[in-house]
């Protein structure tokens, strides 16, 4: 909660309010964007490229709130300003490092006192200020109402060590529209996908990150084939029942590419890594199978590792196939050179994306 602005302030403070889109497009094309909310708020969702410049921090926020909740308004106004008034230099030096052609976009939780107190403050040392009307709330908003929106998906599948991911950032570069779901959840989707990838999102910040790429990529778009959860993130209901329902372009390869694969990609890893990692596959390996994996991972016969998981992992992959509802699906060889896999993929989709099965 969260104190009364000055009169000056809320004179002043719809010359600054931004639409939506008008604020993205700002933000998108040089304007650096300023999230003045809490740390905590800031850490758990926030735009796109945004700049934590907080007016109070955690403990501050809490103080307020809880002065606003036992004493009311006024007395919550007394103590936010109580707080802040002294930072207000640190505020204005701490903005122009951030943004030194002093063009901000500038937003809190719905577009009001904090974000207007600190819009204020830094038109006032003569800044161009942009206010986002409706604050990060009217972002959320617009990020669920994307989320459920109809999408035309295609799938790229295929089993594990394929290469689907890096064939689907080579559908990119092809001017094709990709929806990279493992990138933007920070995971490769498997048991293993955690290892040499970024802290994963918080599930509203996902949501926010899949939603916006949605935005920028419309909604006929390429994705790879994804189990409802991505690490400890999960795909909305309505894009998993899309995916699952969607027409299928899958990638075959050999074991022995599919091998070369996993351990170009995992082999880096320490193995005790690897190791702690095979342990929780225990309930769907089986104790033999599992100590076998692991025996080979200490014994440095990776292939052996690998040959063990893709007995598990390819059992899955057919199951799931199997289970999908839709039945249009094409298949193409990985061992095409780049540029002959890529137009052989989309001239599969072009066959398949009409009503009848495998494009015929």
């Amino acid at each position: 909660m969260l104190f009364v602005c000055p009169a000056v302030v809320l004179q002043a403070m719809k010359a600054w309010d931004t639409p939506l889109s008008t604020f993205l497009s700002l933000c998108e094309n040089g304007v650096v964007c300023i999230d003045v909310r809490s740390p905590a708020e800031y850490e758990h969702a926030h735009l796109p490229d945004a700049l934590n410049l907080p007016l109070l921090n955690n403990e501050e926020r809490h103080e307020v709130g809880l002065t606003y909740k036992s004493l009311g308004k006024e007395a919550a106004t007394h103590t936010g300003f109580r707080l802040v008034g002294h930072k207000f230099a640190a505020y204005i030096e701490e903005a122009r490092r951030l943004a030194p052609e002093k063009r901000v976009a500038v937003y809190c939780w719905r577009g009001g006192m904090r974000s207007n107190v600190m819009a204020w403050l830094l038109s006032t040392a003569g800044f161009d200020v942009h206010l986002l009307e409706g604050g990060y709330k009217a972002w959320r908003h617009e990020m669920l109402r994307l989320l459920d929106t109809p999408l035309h998906l295609t799938v790229l599948s295929g089993k594990t060590g394929v290469g689907k991911t890096e064939v689907l950032h080579k559908l990119r570069l092809a001017g094709e529209p990709v929806l990279d779901l493992e990138g933007l959840a920070h995971h490769r989707g498997s048991t293993y996908g955690a290892l040499g990838m970024p802290a994963q999102p918080s599930q509203e910040a996902f949501e926010n990150a899949l939603a916006n790429a949605i935005r920028k990529t419309g909604n006929e778009c390429w994705v790879e084939d994804e189990s409802r959860w991505i690490g400890k993130v999960k795909l909305p209901d309505r894009l998993y029942a899309t995916l699952r329902e969607a027409p299928i372009v899958e990638l075959t390869a050999g074991v022995a590419y599919r091998t070369q694969r996993i351990l170009s990609e995992y082999g880096v890893f320490p193995v005790e890594a690897l190791a702690e990692r095979t342990r929780l596959l225990e309930r769907r390996l089986g104790g033999d199978r599992l100590h076998e994996a692991l025996r080979a991972l200490h014994e440095r016969r990776l292939s052996d590792w690998v040959a063990v998981l893709f007995d598990y992992y390819d059992r899955t992959y057919a199951y799931g196939l199997g289970l999908r509802k839709d039945n249009r699906h094409a298949a193409v060889a990985i061992s095409l050179d780049d540029t002959a896999l890529i137009s052989e993929i989309i001239t599969l989709r072009n066959k398949i994306s009409g009503e009848l099965p495998n494009g015929k």
